[in-house]
């Protein structure tokens, strides 16, 4: 199960967006929050979070765990973004074609959305999006934020009504 979203063709390409009724429902935790290099986000209900540049977002790293040591990781490095569940989900060995990581291609992105439900992650770049069912043993306790560039970044953070 994956958020509905809103379909168009632009270029040739699909492109997918979050439908407008969504945000709607949104309960704003924080006023833009601003970042460097990291930022943490522990023990809060999140179901929404964006991160944002003036410029491109390029070597960012998310990182969503729990207190056992899981996590699910989302990795932007030039113009990739992988997306991986290897430490929350047992490998799931008998189907040949089963990877726990997925990449895409993108172009250079000034925003990353993460929507979160209790089971699924789902990342929205650009028009492009990515989804991965993600059972966590136990409650999911931290979101990690790391990037190598220097520039100020803003985070948004909402809890759906």
């Amino acid at each position: 199960m994956t958020l509905p979203r809103v379909l168009s063709l632009e270029d040739g390409q699909i492109i997918h967006t979050i439908p407008t009724e969504f945000y709607d429902r949104l309960r704003l935790l924080n006023d833009k929050a601003t970042f460097n290099d990291h930022f943490l986000i522990e023990n809060q209900k999140v179901n929404y979070r964006k991160v944002e540049s003036p410029s491109e977002l390029t070597n960012l790293s998310i990182k969503i765990g729990n207190d056992r040591e899981e996590y699910f990781s989302i990795m932007l490095e030039k113009s990739v973004v992988s997306i991986s569940r290897k430490y929350v989900n047992p490998e799931i060995t008998e189907e040949a074609t089963y990877t726990n990581e997925r990449s895409m291609d993108i172009n250079p992105v000034k925003a990353l959305e993460l929507v979160m439900d209790t089971s699924s992650i789902e990342v929205f770049i650009d028009g492009k999006a990515m989804s991965r069912t993600v059972y966590f043993d136990s409650p999911i306790k931290t979101i990690e934020i790391y990037s190598e560039t220097k520039e100020t970044k803003e985070v948004t953070l909402s809890d759906s009504n």
